[in-house]
């Protein structure tokens, strides 16, 4: 296998306000490597700048590039180390330094577990950034529709058999609460659908919703009419039918009525009006 002497590039870390930060060169995917005496910016920050390069004419880029800008210890604006142009390309190191380098990095790291959590979590956030929701709806249109081969699906299936073999009974309940916890969420946001109703983004929202609808369906399958309760069938009415008629047959001031009746003036007021306990006859009449 060749490999392509025209694979160098030369990219730029840009600022907010599109100045440049750091002038590097590379290969491959080094633009996104986290692996600067910088920190890497946001995508959309990241720029290459010349391309299709060899080793020496990405050198000659770099350079000339950092002595436009300049270094900020020589009054510039970038955050470069270096003047440019160094680096090995295509080194690579011999089996024992390879094992040196090993057994360095992990003693190094089993003696500072607090530097380990932090460098896990640098390298997710790096790997979140170089994410986009383009690049994720590309992938998943190249694999839409395609089916994979039976050696992966057996390959699949062993893997998942060996993951649930190291499973507790109890993780295997949690997983399977879990899923139909999902299942009701998604069959009652399409019952709120065809109900007419517009399913709440606040969590709490649509349980309150779910439950009214879950109270008045319990009432039904009691009996009970739904928004017809009037007068003493209301558990917190204060007033009663006779004193309905009290209030109606009577004289005296609204102010004394709700006194003596325990209601507020604006009740006898209303009952007095026609606009509450409409549904109220008045006493019958004696028989002759």
């Amino acid at each position: 296998m060749t490999v392509n002497p025209r694979r160098f590039y030369v990219y730029a870390y840009l600022r907010t306000d599109g100045t440049p930060y750091y002038i590097g060169k590379g290969t491959g995917k080094r633009i996104h490597h986290p692996n600067h005496c910088v920190a890497i910016p946001p995508l959309e920050r990241r720029v290459v700048l010349a391309q299709s390069l060899t080793n020496e004419e990405a050198q000659e880029w770099e350079v000339d590039l950092i002595s436009l800008f300049r270094r900020k210890v020589d009054g510039g604006i970038l955050r470069n180390l270096t003047l440019g142009g160094e680096g090995t390309p295509g080194h690579r190191h011999t089996p024992e330094h390879k094992a040196f380098i090993s057994q360095h990095l992990t003693e190094y790291w089993a003696a500072n577990p607090l530097k380990t959590k932090a460098r896990v979590a640098k390298a997710v956030a790096a790997r979140k950034r170089a994410w986009n929701a383009e690049k994720s709806e590309r992938l998943a249109a190249a694999r839409r529709g395609k089916k994979a081969p039976e050696a992966v699906k057996q390959k699949m299936k062993a893997s998942q058999a060996k993951r649930r073999a190291k499973e507790t009974p109890e993780q295997r309940m949690a997983e399977y609460i879990r899923a139909a916890a999902t299942r009701r969420a998604n069959a009652w946001d399409a019952r709120l659908v065809e109900m007419g109703y517009e399913v709440p983004t606040c969590l709490q929202e649509r349980a309150r919703l779910i439950n009214r609808i879950k109270q008045a369906n319990a009432r039904r399958a009691k009996g009970v009419q739904i928004g017809v309760r009037k007068g003493e069938a209301v558990k917190i009415a204060r007033l009663t039918e006779d004193g309905v008629r009290i209030i109606r047959s009577s004289s005296e001031s609204a102010t004394a009525l709700a006194k003596q009746l325990g209601v507020s003036v604006q009740t006898v007021c209303n009952v007095r009006n026609g606009k509450a306990w409409t549904h109220v006859a008045p006493y019958p009449s004696d028989a002759p």
